[in-house]
């Protein structure tokens, strides 16, 4: 197998800058990186979900704290610069994948483990939780201390991650595919929804009301998308075919 050289991928960006473009050359330089991936031989996170992960999402403030949500309702957190994790971690079993294959128990060497800093259970465990899968979550773009989660269960929550309390919660009537918070707003706080309905409905943080009800679409909404330039500007798809 030919070795990547990093220095032929550099000599080629220079070329390219210099006004020297060479479509095959970058395509096979794709190629010797593609060949080089791998799985991390220094973190592994441990995951204390019984089902499918279905959404994750790694803050913007500190770059760190990783969110993952799961089909069966359940959330989680983790550290993924610093190794180890709350008492959350007793909960992993020694089998995973429906207990067909074993977990290895001992610490591979250089292995770092990450463990869950807390895991929210679903609803028949935690009167606050969801009832059924999680399908979106994101961080409060500007504060760890805030998280938000959507469901199939139709409602959208803001939750406290020092306290794992839901602050407000939104009943969108229509099982939630997506939400999503602007990252550049200083003028709003709001959450927009794409749900198994063809309106988009903004959800207020501040005033834990409904302020908008944009419809356009023909059918149901599955992806909502603020602007990176214009905190007044979302994007939308769904299953119309329509953007």
């Amino acid at each position: 197998m030919t070795q990547f050289n990093p220095g032929s991928f550099c000599k080629y960006l220079l070329h390219r800058e210099c006004g020297k473009p060479s479509g095959h050359r970058l395509a096979r330089l794709r190629r010797e990186r593609a060949k080089k991936l791998e799985l991390s031989v220094k973190k592994e996170l441990v995951s204390v979900h019984d089902a499918g992960i279905n959404t994750i999402n790694l803050d913007l403030v500190e770059h760190r704290y990783l969110l993952a949500g799961a089909a069966d309702g359940s959330i989680s957190a983790y550290d993924v610069e610093l190794p180890g994790g709350g008492d959350v971690s007793s909960e992993v079993a020694d089998w995973e994948m429906g207990g067909q294959i074993p977990r290895p128990t001992t610490r591979q060497s250089g292995m770092n483990e990450h463990r869950a800093l807390f895991k929210i259970e679903k609803r028949r465990q935690n009167q606050e939780g969801h009832r059924y899968s999680v399908t979106s979550l994101q961080w409060y773009p500007v504060d760890t201390g805030i998280f938000v989660s959507g469901s199939f269960d139709s409602t959208v929550k803001a939750w406290d991650s020092n306290t794992l309390q839901v602050e407000c919660s939104f009943d969108l009537h229509k099982p939630v595919h997506d939400v999503s918070m602007s990252t550049i707003a200083t003028g709003h706080c709001l959450i927009a929804t794409a749900s198994a309905d063809s309106q988009i409905r903004l959800c207020d943080l501040a005033s834990a009301g409904f302020t908008h009800t944009l419809t356009g679409h023909r059918d149901q909404v599955q992806a909502v998308e603020w602007s990176l330039t214009c905190e007044w500007l979302l994007f939308s798809g769904g299953n119309d075919g329509a953007l």
